[in-house]
């Protein structure tokens, strides 16, 4: 019997062990989506609504919900939208594409060059132009007028008419319009600016004559062949900038008068103000220790005052735009006290008033509350996590989100909602709906642990102290049979220095799966972020000026 029992035991084991998924290499690099929990997929908010859109039936629907009641109202499906399309003999092959006009009546996408609008309840589609071959870097304004790039040169379609556009005529290949510029630093991620209304375009331009060219492999050839960019080196000769400005109805742009003391000057954080009739621009000396904020006519280009200058003697970098308020006033981010808080300026370059005296970083404005709160993220106090904030514009503030861990909220600008989807190392995925005052309304999705009956095991994450006595984070990557008896070689991954986060409270410590698998090796992987690791504030981050190499 005893026997039987030992038997019976051991196959019973045997089944478990079985039955367990074992991460392989390629899942973990390719396929490590199945391993991430899943909230509600792109939500949208529809304007001028209380109601909200997201993705469903494998990418194949777009679910409409009221966020009062939490019911369903309405579902838009690729199969509808490809019959509205029969006549235009073309087709789409998922939600994800789908974004909702300022109307709030129409869904807008772009298919094989085309601009597409579709009524959610007459189903039927309008086709509103075409663009030129080989569009890309496409920017749809309020108005559904595109802006993109062809080579080197920016081209509009208007949606009035359908007519296409040339803006610039570039020939040089090194003078380049409608992209990113200063190798994207200083927050530059595009090229191309709408203002509020849609009418007009603005620009960056630039001149990339000076800078020498560097090789890169490129690996998708076989053999392996040499590609050459422009790559300006400390030191070398740096690109010139300018900003152009098309309206509608004009043949030509015209280029604001940014010329200043540098040649090679870097201009950045451009943004319009509500009108239309004023642009803001930091610009700053090639030394990157000083920046002044500049505002000019949009209409002429005729440059105006300088609302607000920022040194340091180490650097001063802007990283956002002017968020506007109203033509008269908007805020501007600063790291001018240690961290960086939120200022609120009138266009006579006064500051009214510090809106935020946080010790921790605040990360971005993502709009304002039915009651004119500006909404914004931050840290909060653990530099490892992302949260929800409101500030009135007297500098009251409150914290939205309190659960631990990463939040990636989506608010309902000017409205009394927001969602947030948030994880942390522990919790997988939660997505809920909160009311502007922080009350949770309901939760909307929660995923389930996609580790279960898995051999992954979470990381561990930890602090040490360095050696000027700073919280140093860590994260660890075990094997799934640890052993805290055996020792282990270790892999240490580094990637540190500004802007860079490795250790992060979300889910999987916010690392690739490939270390769980490399871990199931018989390692321990083991991050630090070291001195001048994002997130910490000025005095931390700044710690390695011309010290690369020392205090990491």
């Amino acid at each position: 019997m005893k026997k039987q029992f030992i038997l019976v035991s051991m196959l019973l084991l045997s089944l478990i062990g079985f039955a367990q998924s074992t991460l392989t290499l390629k899942d973990a690099v390719l396929n490590g989506r199945k391993y991430f929990p899943q909230g509600l997929i792109l939500t949208q908010w529809i304007p001028g609504s209380d109601s909200y859109s997201h993705v469903v039936d494998g990418y194949q629907s777009l679910a409409i919900v009221d966020a009062k009641s939490g019911e369903e109202i309405g579902r838009v499906s690729v199969g509808e939208i490809n019959e509205a399309l029969t006549d235009f003999e073309t087709k789409i092959g998922n939600t994800w594409m789908l974004n909702w006009s300022e109307d709030g009546q129409n869904l807008h996408f772009t298919q094989k060059g085309h601009l597409f609008t579709y009524n959610a309840e007459s189903k039927e589609a309008t086709s509103l132009f075409s663009m030129a071959e080989g569009a890309k870097n496409v920017h749809l304004s309020s108005a559904l007028n595109a802006a993109y790039t062809i080579d080197n040169n920016v081209y509009v379609n208007w949606s009035e008419d359908g007519s296409m556009q040339q803006v610039t005529f570039h020939e040089d290949a090194n003078i380049v319009a409608g992209q990113a510029i200063a190798r994207s630093e200083f927050g530059i991620t595009e090229g191309l600016f709408w203002n509020k209304s849609g009418d007009a375009i603005a620009f960056y331009e630039k001149n990339e004559s000076a800078v020498s060219n560097y090789p890169l492999l490129d690996i998708q050839s076989t053999p392996g062949s040499l590609r050459e960019i422009k790559y300006p080196m400390a030191g070398q000769g740096s690109e010139y900038a300018r900003v152009g400005v098309l309206h509608k109805g004009k043949k030509k742009a015209v280029y604001l008068e940014t010329d200043g003391e540098e040649h090679d000057q870097y201009l950045t954080n451009l943004s319009w103000s509500p009108d239309g009739k004023t642009i803001l621009l930091a610009i700053v000396n090639r030394s990157q220790n000083h920046y002044d904020v500049v505002a000019f006519n949009a209409k002429n280009g005729k440059r105006g005052k300088t609302l607000l200058s920022v040194s340091n003697d180490k650097w001063a970098e802007p990283e956002f735009p002017a968020y506007w308020v109203s033509n008269k006033e908007f805020i501007w981010m600063s790291e001018r006290d240690g961290f960086m808080n939120l200022y609120l300026y009138n266009t006579k370059g006064d500051l009214i008033r510090q809106l935020t005296d946080n010790e921790f970083v605040a990360t971005g404005i993502v709009g304002r509350s039915k009651n004119g709160d500006i909404l914004f993220t931050a840290t909060g106090k653990d530099p490892r996590e992302s949260h929800l904030f409101s500030v009135s514009l007297k500098g009251k503030q409150q914290q939205l989100t309190t659960e631990r861990g990463v939040h990636s909220p989506t608010v309902q600008d000017g409205g009394s909602y927001f969602i947030t989807s948030f994880s942390s190392v522990n919790t997988p995925v939660t997505t809920e709906l909160s009311s502007i005052s922080g009350k949770t309304v309901r939760t909307l999705a929660e995923a389930a642990n996609p580790f279960e009956g898995t051999n992954i095991r979470k990381p561990e994450l930890g602090s040490i102290e360095g050696p000027d006595g700073s919280t140093l984070y860590t994260r660890m990557y075990k094997p799934f049979d640890f052993d805290p008896a055996k020792k282990y070689p270790v892999l240490v991954y580094v990637y540190g220095g500004p802007h860079a986060q490795m250790v992060t409270n979300r889910w999987n410590g916010g690392g690739p799966f490939w270390m769980n698998e490399f871990a199931n090796r018989g390692y321990i992987v083991f991050t630090l972020d070291n001195r001048g690791s994002a997130h910490r504030g000025t005095d931390f981050e700044q710690q390695i000026h011309r010290q690369l190499g020392t205090v990491e």
